[in-house]
């Protein structure tokens, strides 16, 4: 079936690799739930996030098959990129922890040090008085409290 009459190539039905969707239930959203909630908010999107909706899909593929990629630090990579989006200034680490709860605190640490490792983003310790976001931040035994996060190469 064509769009607005433009002719586009038949990929296979959804049905031939994806199975048909659980019945509604009350409680925490599954993975397979979660995919199938993405694809019906699709048809809800205005065009410039179905883009990078499309956009976003391809990579997390390109990520998916290579195993040696790892995805939890892509993951940070995104969440981080797009908290930055208005603006390139740092952001503390605690609103990246609001952002991403069911990460464990051990493994955001690892995927923002190995992000600066890359040379992907900057870990700084920042003056505040905000004491949250100074228990959120990293403990490090060189660098003391590190608070913020600096994107230094956008996604």
């Amino acid at each position: 079936m064509g769009v607005a009459g433009r002719v586009r190539l038949d990929p296979p039905p959804l049905r031939t690799f994806l199975p048909p969707p659980r019945p509604l239930r009350r409680g925490a959203l599954l993975p397979d739930d979660l995919g199938e909630h993405l694809l019906h908010n699709l048809f809800r999107l205005s065009p410039a996030y179905v883009r990078a909706a499309a956009q976003v899909a391809a990579l997390v593929q390109e990520i998916q098959q290579d195993p040696t990629q790892e995805r939890l630090t892509w993951f940070v990579y995104f969440a981080l990129s797009r908290m930055c989006a208005k603006n390139g200034d740092p952001v503390p680490i605690a609103w990246i922890r609001a952002r991403l709860p069911d990460l464990r605190r051990t493994d955001l640490n690892r995927a923002l040090e190995q992000l600066e490792g890359e040379g992907t983003i900057a870990l700084r310790s920042l003056e505040t008085v905000d004491v949250a976001v100074v228990a959120g931040g990293i403990s490090d035994p060189v660098r003391g409290r590190i608070t913020h996060a600096e994107l230094l190469r956008d996604l």
